[in-house]
């Protein structure tokens, strides 16, 4: 499936989506990596995203990219991902408990309040 063909949420909820996806995968004990960073959208812009990394299986989970057969979060191979979507990672997560003190603490997914609470 295309890029064309998926629907995209335009609510602006990827870092919670991620965010969430992370912990939940994390519960789970499965190895994953939380990304802030920026993507190209479908139109061709450079946006602020969030997306979920899980490395020993080669993959990117974008929850906020939903696929309109499945209902769910698109999955990418990572090299994929960055390629199609042009990912740059501006700060990447692998601590469960630091991501959830940083959602406590900021009362926020992220990233701008927890950049200056990590400075």
């Amino acid at each position: 499936m295309t890029m064309s063909k998926k629907t995209r949420t335009e609510k602006g909820n990827c870092y919670e989506l991620a965010c969430k996806l992370f912990l939940r995968l994390a519960n789970e004990g499965i190895e994953a990596n939380l990304v802030h960073g920026f993507v190209r959208n479908p139109s061709g812009n450079t946006i602020n995203h969030a997306w979920v990394e899980l490395p020993s299986r080669n993959l990117v989970l974008d929850p906020s990219d939903i696929d309109p057969k499945t209902g769910k979060g698109t999955r990418y191979d990572l090299d994929d991902f960055y390629k199609r979507r042009r990912g740059k990672k501006q700060a990447m997560y692998t601590n469960p408990l630091e991501v959830a003190s940083l959602v406590n603490s900021t009362k926020s997914w992220g990233p701008n309040k927890w950049i200056a609470k990590t400075r």
